[in-house]
């Protein structure tokens, strides 16, 4: 028997046991073997660590001290002396440099360069070139270990005063990484050849990173600096900011809101002109609401929406003009609209909600450059302020106008709340609305998506209601109330209504005396989860009759009635569900106590055929491994048939294996008809085809598809949704039975090979116990060679050691017959 020694993937030796036998080992002595191979390659593993451990330490105490210098520097040049400094000191090295990107020159400053005991400056190096580019653009450490290997990756001479380039053979360089951005790198070089190992590369990575993270310190000590400068002159912005705010509050008066923020503008800042407008985008329009030039104020009305103004609604984002304002007017079709034409400007959106609503602008007619990005903040601060400030001005008149409105809906929705009757609540609305609204002629329909057909239980025409209403049904077509299921949305017809109701094809006005003509309408949607599920609509014998505030109005009241109207369907579905559940119940609880396949197939079977009153009744499980299905379970009027089993093939259980969704046919000419099965595999004799309905639904296990339940009817359409539905149910539990069932079988294989295992770890233990006191590696090789053969009997035992730096094999442990023997060192083939 032969096995390696692994460590992190790689082979670093085996371990070879031989008997003058004809097959003497058995497969699990050889998976001992390969246990005792593993152990072994974790004992040495682990004199190694121990060796590099160290290592490390020494390392950490060079690295903690350069750290505790930097900690207390917070000057990027002190920084780098102190880390060049100890890199030179700790590497030896004849040459040390140290280099920061400048991005703004587009090269890298060396802003410390120590050549051979001797610290000099450096002229800047252009990014991208040397290896020193390479590690940057790499991000990763590189070492090179002669003069040629360095000149083959672009080598550049980097430039002092007072110095000569020199060829020095070992170089070895570092990123200095910043978050996710290279800042500069550290370079060490020495005239000896391959100076520079894997640990030096390690050393040299933590001190670099470590000199990111204080060179990041330095700025943004710096950068904290400067905030706390523009802090100071923000104070001041705010002061005034605060002032503007204080007085808005109060305020809930559009007209006195632009006065407030127009005068203090121009108490602000260095404008003889300040102007305010809003703007109607509906009708693209302007309106002045603040002029005022040089101590008086003027009113220049409103005007179309165009030129800067339009400008500001598309972009949403100030515009600053310290300059040649001329070509300014002529590039936005400006006019001076009073007084003197202004040589600097700024104007600012007023924003809500992420339209644009208005602007405010300041302008100076005395001098150019009159305003800075100060300005433009402060005054963008104003306009946001004033904006919120105006929204919720608008917002209290909206709201004064909706506590009536919401007056009407509570109303509506108290009396909806203890109804659970779709008669009842159509009452309950229809005469509410026509109470609030005192409308003389409305309908409510109702739209069953499962028939297609609209009814409209509730219909008041001149005041009165008409009887026949509830009996009258179409499907959905030509009509108002079809055009507003259709969409989804309100219909608000408010002029010429008889050519737009007769292109919607509504007969409305035929019939009607000329001075009862309906001449407006309003529908809403009322909708449910599904979408539109009718159509609650009002018609006026006037036009204009209907404003914005009476389609929120109404539509609330839809919405309302809508939630009514899904709260009793599912009332009623509720009532449904109790009964299924106490089918499942039933099944559930003979389930529960049943580890056993056929007695669970059994068992769901005989209660699906009773639920179902089914003709036909199989159940089919499925072997993915052998593509086959069997029918444990199959019953047709009354008798049990044993089926043959085979490949699912193209029939509705193959279907239902393939996409895990149920079938369901209501005739056998549906059945035939679908491209995607065929008739279920019948048994000897059967009339499968007087089967007219077909309901099948798969056996889902995690994500598999084990199987399929079907049940099947001579009479047409015998099933529906509900039905699938508890059938799915049932397959769903019967799944998890026969999952439960299957994992009890395995639980008790499993337990069998356990107790076989627990002897062979018995062994693994005791050599492991040796191991563990080990740290030499010729004793930790002498006790896993004595173990095994001891435990294997063998008449030969080797174990074998590779170095992959020298391609060679040794064999420390050779023992044949019981004399133990020594190889000399073998090598391996190149390409081995």
């Amino acid at each position: 028997i032969s096995t390696p020694m692994l460590r992190e993937g790689a082979a670093i030796g085996a371990i070879v046991v031989r008997r003058n036998e004809v097959r003497p080992f058995s497969e699990r002595q050889i998976a001992l073997l390969s246990t005792f191979a593993d152990q072994a390659a974790i004992a040495l593993d682990n004199v190694r660590l121990f060796t590099e451990t160290q290592e490390r330490n020494a390392e950490l105490a060079i690295i903690n001290s350069v750290g505790e210098a930097m900690a207390r520097k917070l000057d990027v040049d002190t920084v780098v002396g102190i880390v060049g400094d100890r890199v030179q000191e700790i590497f030896r090295a004849e040459v040390v440099m140290i280099g920061l990107v400048d991005e703004a020159a587009g090269v890298m400053q060396v802003p410390y360069l120590h050549k051979e005991g001797d610290r000099f400056k450096a002229q800047p190096i252009p990014l991208g070139t040397g290896m020193v580019a390479h590690v940057m653009d790499a991000r990763e450490p590189a070492v090179f270990g002669t003069y040629e290997d360095q000149f083959q990756a672009g080598a550049v001479a980097v430039e002092a005063e007072g110095t000569e380039h020199l060829p020095y053979e070992s170089w070895m360089g570092v990123p200095i990484i910043v978050g996710d951005r290279v800042i500069g790198a550290v370079a060490v070089q020495n005239m000896v050849m391959h100076a520079f190992q894997e640990n030096d590369v390690r050393l040299l990575s933590t001190l670099g990173a470590n000199m990111g993270v204080a060179i990041e310190n330095a700025r943004l000590f710096d950068e904290a600096t400067r905030l706390l400068e523009e802090t100071e002159e923000r104070n001041a912005e705010l002061a005034i900011i605060n002032s503007v705010q204080e007085g808005l509050v109060a305020k809930l008066d559009q007209q006195a809101i632009y006065d407030l923020v127009g005068n203090k503008i121009r108490d602000i800042f260095d404008a003889q002109v300040v102007m305010i407008f809003s703007y109607d985008l509906e009708r693209e329009w302007v309106e002045s609401q603040y002029m005022w030039e040089k101590g008086e104020r003027h009113d220049i009305g409103g005007g179309p929406l165009r030129g800067m103004k339009r400008h500001l609604v598309e972009t949403k984002k100030p515009l600053l003009f310290n300059e040649d304002m001329d070509a300014t007017r002529e590039a936005f079709g400006m006019q001076t609209l009073a007084g003197e034409a202004s040589k600097s400007g700024l104007w600012v959106p007023l924003i809500v909600g992420g339209q644009v609503t208005g602007d405010v602008s300041i302008q100076n007619v005395d001098r150019e450059h009159a305003f800075d990005e100060a300005d433009v903040r402060l005054l963008t601060t104003l306009a946001s302020s004033m904006s919120v400030a105006l929204e919720n001005a608008r917002l209290f008149d909206e709201t004064t106008q909706r506590n009536a409105e919401l007056a009407i809906i509570n109303s509506v929705q108290d009396g909806l709340a203890s109804k659970l009757n779709v008669d009842a609540i159509v009452e309950l609305v229809g005469e509410k609305v026509r109470e609030f609204l005192q409308a003389q002629d409305m309908t409510i329909a109702l739209y069953d998506r499962k028939t297609g057909l609209i009814s409209i239980p509730y219909v008041l025409e001149y005041g009165k209601r008409w009887p026949k209403a509830g009996s009258y049904a179409h499907g959905p077509g030509a009509g108002l109330s079809s055009e507003v299921i259709a969409t989804g949305v309100p219909l608000v017809i408010n002029t010429d209504f008889e050519a737009r109701a007769l292109a919607l094809g509504s007969s409305q006005n035929l019939g009607a005396p000329e001075g009862e003509l309906v001449k407006s309408y309003l529908g809403v949607p009322i909708t449910s989860d599904q979408g539109a599920i009718g159509v609650l609509g009002v018609f006026g014998r006037a036009e204009n009759a209907f404003r914005d505030s009476d389609v929120k109005l109404l539509s609330t009241l839809a919405s309302s009635m809508g939630v009514a109207l899904e709260n009793a369907r599912l009332f009623d579905e509720t009532t449904q569900r109790a009964a299924e559940l106490a089918i499942i119940n039933s099944v559930g609880e003979g389930l529960a106590s049943q580890l056993d396949f056929q007695a669970i197939i059994d068992l769901v079977g005989d209660k699906v055929r009773e639920v179902f009153k089914a003709d036909t009744t199989y159940i089919g499980l499925y072997e993915r491994e052998t593509n086959i299905v069997s029918l444990p379970y199959y019953v047709e009027r009354g008798h049990r048939h044993q089926i043959t089993p085979g490949p699912p093939g193209k029939t509705f259980l193959g279907r239902m294996l393939q996409t895990r969704e149920p079938v369901l046919f209501g005739t056998m000419a549906d059945q035939l008809a679908d491209p995607s099965g065929t008739v279920m595999l019948p048994s000897p004799g059967a009339q499968v085809d007087l089967n007219e309905t077909f309901l099948g639904v798969p056996i889902v296990v995690g994500d598999k598809t084990i199987g399929g339940v079907s049940v099947q009817r001579y009479e047409q359409h015998a099933y529906d949704e509900g039905d699938q539905r508890l059938l799915a149910t049932i397959a769903a539990n019967m799944g998890v039975a026969l999952e439960n069932a299957r994992l009890f079988d395995e639980t008790n294989r499993l337990l069998a090979e356990t107790e076989q295992r627990a002897a062979e770890l018995a062994i693994i233990n005791s050599v492991g116990e040796g191991l563990a006191s080990k740290l030499d590696f010729q004793a930790i090789i002498d006790l896993v060679g004595d173990k095994v053969r001891e435990i294997f009997k063998a008449d030969t035992t080797y174990i074998g050691l590779y170095d992959s730096d020298t391609n060679q094999v040794f064999t420390p442990y050779y023992v044949e017959r019981g004399h133990r023997h020594q190889f000399p060192p073998v090598r391996l083939p190149k390409n081995f």
